[in-house]
């Protein structure tokens, strides 16, 4: 009885490792929670596929089921082109200022996707000093997947990995 029991064991705590398979990677600078930001605004991602709006949009139609209010995204995506905003440069203090204030944003996210779509790469700055305060690396749920087949499940995945950062 005691080994069927040890095996029993095993083969749950195997399960346990299989379902808890994490498919993102967090980079915090900084002690920043997401939690701390009420408006988060989501820019296109760069996609050599050219699905970056929808990523991006399902991406804020997730946040705002997690209650973080959009702020005003025309004006958002209208700034991002006239400053030149890039997942991997600086923002200018100007541009943070003008974001927050015509935005009305507090955060937002800007992003790439790898050009195999194997992952999606988010950057998540702050509208104070517009200092990146997260980076999350996202790769498809599935391990046995070697790249996400759709704008949806890339949305959803990244959004999962952003509920885990509030």
């Amino acid at each position: 009885m005691g080994r069927l029991r040890r095996l029993g064991i095993g083969a749950l705590a195997a399960l346990c490792c299989a379902c808890a398979h994490s498919n993102y990677t967090v980079q915090r600078d900084g002690g920043a929670r997401l939690s701390e930001f009420h408006r988060i605004g989501v820019l296109p991602l760069k996609d050599p596929k050219g699905q970056g709006d929808p990523i991006a949009q399902g991406i804020q139609d997730g946040l705002q089921k997690l209650l973080f209010e959009p702020p005003d995204v025309a004006a958002l995506k209208r700034l991002a082109v006239e400053y030149k905003l890039e997942p991997n440069s600086g923002m200018r203090l100007e541009a943070v200022e003008t974001i927050r204030d015509q935005a009305s944003a507090d955060a937002i996210i800007l992003g790439v996707m790898a050009p195999d779509w194997s992952a999606a790469s988010l950057v998540i700055a702050e509208m104070e000093m517009g200092q990146p305060v997260m980076r999350v690396v996202v790769t498809p749920r599935d391990p046995k997947k070697k790249a996400f087949t759709s704008a949806g499940e890339v949305a959803q995945e990244a959004v999962r990995a952003l509920a885990s950062l509030r």
